[in-house]
């Protein structure tokens, strides 16, 4: 393959990353855009609504890390927005154009919607009648699923406050981590279909997810405490891909052994599948911070050096070189990138031990996600104002991404049962107006206000 010949091209179809299952047919513009993934991130000139969504981001971080400089950290990014910049080149402006065009078109169809298959980084369009009646289909059947006739979940909140309180006095977890584990918004965990494209007909496999339901972070908390109970004690551990690597190349292998493989077919009915990374946020053109992409080199790399036998090396890193082209990497940035990574690789000794991915803090310590909107121009400069906060990591996100067409089929929630909101009550009697925030249930927040005004009454 000619490599120096390759170019980029937005408009290019690739049938591979969008799959359509509907007799609607949709148009190049759409497809070229909606094949981009549901987490590909537009490009924004917006300054407004960068602030806004700044101002947002910061609220709710300081809300939930509580040792930091809160002054300082504002009047960094008060300067950092005042001096932004956008430069969307024609590339970028061409993509804009495309995405008008594919809600306009997502708009006069109602009937076709858009989500990602399963096990692949697919778009599929399918038809919404299809996909209602393989849900209840599927939700119909009464030797897997049980109509409960109440809402148990005011039980279950009462039930965990106490075992929280119980664990805080016996001094199990610290203010910190109760904080964290501790739930007061009934929120019941939501359920969605994603398309099985790889199988005959296409069917939907049901996906519950629990993120941000009763019992989501207190499963997550004792997942990781179990494993760190067994991880490097039991003989039969392995803490993660590279090592398994390690072993097997240690292994000899007699002419009459056989390997098993052995897969489960389903290990429980609601599993919690938690979405996976379908790729980088921004597409790599757009994505301005050259480290960014240096760091998907590297880590494609390195899964080729360290997970396979060096016979297979040639032909994987051609195709990591595929792909990187395929989605806008430059040539020369792919090839000297790999060359610097595969003499590093090589100069490293080869009994040297691969670290651990294991979480190795304290059981009470939790480092904080400091969550803010992606903007190329200021990213390393955020990056360097916690280099040296040891229990905070920034961690960034699109404000502008294809999952407004693209998205999950969950029921729409309330704007009532929603939480970490900003609201407003006016009155009626004036022109005057409250505006609150709330990181609990906006009912019951509104509830308590109504119980307040009857106080005073």
């Amino acid at each position: 393959m000619d490599y120096i010949n390759v170019e980029y091209n937005v408009n290019t179809l690739n049938n591979k990353w969008f799959v359509n299952l509907t007799g609607c047919k949709i148009p190049n513009f759409a497809h070229a855009t909606l094949q981009l993934g549901e987490n590909f991130s537009l490009p924004y000139d917006d300054t407004k609504r960068i602030t806004i969504e700044t101002i947002k981001n910061l609220q709710h971080n300081f809300k939930k890390i509580k040792d930091i400089n809160v002054s300082e950290i504002t009047n960094n990014f008060v300067t950092f927005i005042n001096h932004i910049k956008f430069n969307n080149n024609e590339i970028e402006k061409k993509i804009i154009k495309m995405f008008i065009l594919t809600k306009k078109f997502a708009r006069s169809n109602p009937n076709v919607i858009y989500t990602h298959a399963d096990k692949r980084n697919i778009t599929v369009a399918i038809n919404k009648d299809d996909y209602v009646n393989k849900m209840n289909s599927m939700l119909e059947d009464e030797s897997t699923y049980t109509i409960i006739n109440r809402n148990t979940s005011n039980k279950i909140i009462s039930k965990l406050k106490e075992t929280l309180k119980r664990w805080g006095d016996q001094e199990y977890i610290n203010d910190t981590r109760y904080d964290w584990l501790n739930c007061a918004n009934p929120i019941l965990p939501s359920v969605y279909g994603v398309s099985k494209v790889h199988k005959n007909g296409s069917p939907l496999r049901i996906i519950v997810s629990y993120i941000g339901s009763i019992l989501h972070n207190i499963a997550t908390y004792l997942h990781i405490i179990s494993l760190k109970s067994y991880m490097g004690r039991n003989k039969y551990t392995v803490n993660n891909s590279f090592k398994v690597t390690k072993i097997a190349h240690l292994l000899k292998l007699k002419t009459d052994d056989q390997l098993y493989s052995l897969d489960a077919v389903s290990l429980y009915t609601n599993i919690l599948v938690e979405l996976a990374i379908k790729g980088i946020n921004d597409r790599p053109d757009l994505i301005k911070n050259i480290n960014t992409k240096i760091g998907v080199i590297y880590s494609l790399t390195d899964r080729v050096l360290l997970l396979l036998h060096p016979c297979f090396h040639k032909n994987n890193l051609d195709k990591i070189i595929r792909i990187l082209l395929d989605n806008g990497y430059a040539l020369q940035l792919i090839i000297n990138t790999i060359k610097k990574r595969v003499r590093k690789k090589l100069d490293q000794s080869n009994n040297k031990d691969i670290n651990n991915a294991t979480d190795t803090r304290n059981d009470n310590e939790i480092c904080n996600l400091f969550v803010i909107p992606y903007i190329s121009s200021l990213a390393n400069k955020i990056q360097n104002l916690f280099r040296n906060m040891n229990n905070v990591r920034v961690a960034y996100k699109g404000l502008n991404k294809l999952n407004n067409l693209i998205k999950v089929q969950k029921d729409r929630m309330n704007k009532f049962q929603k939480c970490n909101v900003v609201y407003k009550i006016p009155c009626n009697d004036c022109n005057a107006t409250y505006v609150g925030q709330t990181g609990r249930m906006l009912k019951i927040k509104i509830a308590e206000h109504k119980n307040h005004i009857k106080w005073d009454l």
